[in-house]
């Protein structure tokens, strides 16, 4: 009989990042799959202002009837799909501009996140097995991210550039 408890197994880390502040507009962590981006998208949706933005994803399916839920009164949606080098940009709905379609943000910061975060490795003493366990590391490193690391190319930290701080 499989386990009917929703945090235990493999978890997955949904994050969203403003490309001109590159701070970190919205996270969750959940399952992948289509009720826990629905959950995503809606939280993205209490953190943005009303005024209409364009988002990019990669192609994965439940990202596209989420945003046109969710978010299609406010967005303009275009994905990557990279079944192959050097993937496809395909617009989805809304007013694009397709030279902004891009992941190359949140790809880094995941690149980033994972050099940081010893808990998404899993040949380690220090790889998560709870979520609670997680969810504590991930926001520590968040915290770190925007406010502590001082940034190369912007020579502050995202908050201070963003004038947050």
């Amino acid at each position: 009989m499989k386990d009917s408890n929703p945090f235990i197994g493999d978890a997955y880390t949904y994050i969203a990042i403003d490309r001109a502040t590159r701070m970190v507009v919205s996270w969750l962590l959940g399952k992948r799959d289509g009720p826990s981006t629905a959950l995503f998208v809606l939280n993205v949706r209490q953190a943005v202002s009303r005024k209409r933005f364009q988002i990019s994803t990669d192609g994965w399916e439940a990202y596209q009837w989420a945003l046109e839920a969710g978010l299609s009164d406010r967005a303009s949606y275009g994905r990557i799909v990279k079944v192959d080098y050097p993937g496809r940009v395909e617009a989805v709905f809304g007013n694009l501009d397709i030279n902004k379609i891009e992941t190359t943000y949140v790809e880094r910061f995941n690149g980033t996140l994972r050099q940081w975060c010893k808990r998404y490795a899993r040949s380690t003493y220090a790889s998560s097995k709870r979520w609670d366990m997680l969810r504590c590391a991930i926001v520590l490193n968040l915290a770190r991210y925007e406010f502590c690391r001082i940034h190369q190319t912007l020579q502050a930290t995202l908050a201070m550039a963003a004038d947050y701080a």
